[in-house]
């Protein structure tokens, strides 16, 4: 596996020049492939698929990178989950999706539990995200782990490496994530899982837990995960015309500031009690 940073033009001219030869000489010492599989609309991966010589070259056209590919399939309009792009590659390679959990031996299960003495069922939460503006607000977090836990209810917050809030979070267990298999395993063993939109909420529903995704500037109808395990959306709680967007950073932020911690307890009972409708009642 290869790792790749495109260069952006935030970096500057010169600097961008620079850092786009050393770019273009990392692809050229990557071993040369007969497929690349490009399941995002996106100019820039179809330039590095044509430079690491990918024979074929299968993909959408959407923002005017359909030139560059030698297999175009058929742009959807409107709201597609990207997980249903997923699937319409899989079925020009003539293969059939299968939906089915990611699997972990049960030793490694029993190993985690004792590891980091966790209960026999928890709620995993777990706040961040790579943009701000997809992070969980710290009064959502605090008020959700009180609630939850004046039910009864096992919190576990899962702290990852750049989170500076969780300090402030009482009566809970905090548990730091040092590795990606730690993060894994933790949201293996708990009983549901509450991720901003994130990929963690992916890995979490991808395991088979049931999973309750917070969604702030995006949507779920665009990148909610597919498949069968159990899965709710919690949103803003007004109508927000600016949403969808990509903002990393928001001075106003009208989309968490109006998250209901609430709606994230009412979700996360809904998931315990085996019942995926969130009940009015």
């Amino acid at each position: 596996m290869v790792s790749l940073e495109f260069p952006r033009l935030k970096d500057g001219v010169w600097r961008l020049l620079k850092k786009f030869m050393g770019f273009y000489r990392l692809l050229r010492g990557v071993e040369r492939h007969s497929l690349a599989v490009l399941p995002y609309p996106d100019l820039r991966n179809s330039i590095i698929s044509l430079i690491l010589g990918a024979r074929t070259r299968l993909g959408f056209s959407i923002s005017g990178s359909g030139f560059l590919l030698t297999h175009c399939l058929p742009s959807q309009t409107g709201l597609v989950k990207r997980g249903e792009w997923m699937s319409n590659i899989a079925y020009a390679l003539g293969l059939e999706p299968r939906w089915e959990p990611i699997h972990v031996p049960a030793s490694v299960k029993k190993h985690i539990r004792q590891r980091f003495s966790l209960p026999q069922n928890f709620v995993s939460i777990h706040p961040g995200a790579r943009h701000p503006t997809r992070q969980m607000p710290l009064d959502i977090l605090e008020n959700t782990c009180r609630k939850l836990r004046s039910l009864g209810i096992n919190v576990v917050v899962i702290v990852p490496p750049d989170w500076e809030n969780a300090g402030h979070v009482e009566d809970v267990i905090q548990i730091p994530t040092q590795s990606p298999e730690d993060l894994v395993y933790l949201l293996f063993v708990s009983t549901v899982a509450v991720c901003m939109d994130s990929g963690p909420m992916h890995l979490a529903h991808a395991l088979g837990t049931p999973t309750v995704g917070i969604f702030t500037q995006n949507i779920p109808e665009r990148v909610a995960p597919t498949g069968p395990t159990p899965f709710i959306a919690v949103e803003p709680s007004q109508s927000l015309q600016c949403r969808p967007c990509a903002k990393p950073y928001c001075k106003s932020w009208a989309c968490g500031n109006s998250l209901k911690y609430e709606d994230i307890v009412k979700a996360v009972l809904s998931l315990l009690k085996g019942n995926t409708e969130v009940s009015d009642e």
